[in-house]
This record gives C-alpha cells, sequence and structure tokens, in this order.
C-alpha cells in the first residue's frame, strides 16, 4: 500500500491542476475533475490498482491538454492529432482522447478536409498538393476524392490565373505544375507550351 502524503494546487498551470505526492515523493498531477473522480485526499491508502488508474487518468489528462493546446494553434485531421498524441502518451491514450474529442464533435474529418481544401486553394495551390496535404494528415483516400471533387473547376482556374497573374512568364507553367495543378488545366490557363 502507498499513501497520498500531499495534494496541493499547482499555480500558474492554467486550469485547476493539482501535483500528487505519494509516500512523500512527486507523484502525478490532475485536474480537478479527477481528482474528485477518484476520491483522493491527504491520507489515502492506494493499493496497486488504484495506483495504476491514477496513473492511468494523469495520462489521460495530460493528453487532453496536449490536444487543446494542438488544436487551439490549428485544425486537425484524427489520425494527425492521433499521431503527434501517441509520440508522448502512447497509443492507447491517444485514440482514447481522440475518440471522447470526435464524439463531441471536437474533430471532423470531412469539415477539416473541406477547410484545408479551401484555404490551400485560396493560397494558390492545385488539386494535387491539396490530395497530398490531406494524405498526410490522415484523411482516407474516399474523403479526399470526395473533397476534391467538389471543387470547381472554375474556382481551380481563378486560383492558378491568380499565381500567374495579368503577366506570365517562362517559370509560369513549371510554377503550376510544382503548386499542384494539373498539365491539362495549366495548358488551359497558359495555352500549349
Amino acid at each position: 500500500m502507498s499513501e497520498i502524503t500531499r495534494i496541493r494546487r499547482r499555480r500558474g498551470a492554467g486550469p485547476a491542476l493539482f501535483a500528487v505526492d505519494l509516500d512523500g515523493e512527486p507523484w502525478v498531477t490532475v485536474d480537478e475533475a479527477a481528482l474528485l473522480r477518484l476520491g483522493w485526499h491527504d491520507g489515502l491508502e492506494l493499493d496497486d490498482a488504484a495506483r495504476r488508474r491514477g496513473e492511468h487518468a494523469a495520462r489521460l489528462g495530460a493528453t487532453e491538454r496536449r490536444a487543446a493546446r494542438l488544436l487551439a494553434a490549428r485544425p486537425h485531421a484524427r489520425r494527425e492529432l492521433e499521431a503527434k498524441l501517441a509520440r508522448t502518451a502512447g497509443g492507447a491514450p491517444a485514440r482514447e482522447i481522440v475518440h471522447r474529442l470526435s464524439e463531441h464533435g471536437l474533430l471532423d474529418d470531412e469539415a477539416y478536409a473541406r477547410r484545408v481544401a479551401s484555404r490551400r486553394l485560396a493560397q494558390g495551390y492545385g488539386p494535387a498538393r491539396i490530395e497530398a496535404d490531406l494524405t498526410r494528415a490522415g484523411v482516407t483516400a474516399t474523403l479526399v476524392r470526395d473533397v476534391l471533387g467538389d471543387l470547381g473547376r472554375e474556382e481551380v482556374l481563378d486560383a492558378a490565373r491568380r499565381v500567374v497573374g495579368p503577366d506570365p512568364d517562362d517559370a509560369s507553367w513549371r510554377r503550376l505544375v510544382g503548386r499542384g495543378f494539373d498539365p491539362d488545366l495549366v495548358e488551359d490557363v497558359l495555352g500549349a507550351p
């Protein structure tokens, strides 16, 4: 048996986080909800199973906080976020947190893919580049095809025209193909090479 010897609120840690000492040594940090759910208090004795539950709760809490920081910085696809979380937390906690976030509507691969496609097109990138970006983020091939299929030919042509501007030069062809525009579309924008 081990004993919780001290629970103290961490200052400046953002949301209410508590450092928990076990047998006089620093052990884990948990949020207020986990502390209440686990029923922890000074002097509480923990057997091995209770200690493992506490460590799991602490790991999940840290993973959830990291997910929140990552999502606050920018949207993520499910697999992309899971891979980032797994690097520090391991696969099981990462999967659990991504599943929870998805259940609460905070992760939506379709909305993510459409947002990325729209933004990348506005930045002057073509469908091939958008496909590569979405695939790298872990969006399924079926969803990538659906999102790219919804891009209108005129909006893709407009994006290509914005890249070359009013005065195309000798490098325009290479620049457009390098940005992920199909050579046939580039020919429509610039004429035959």
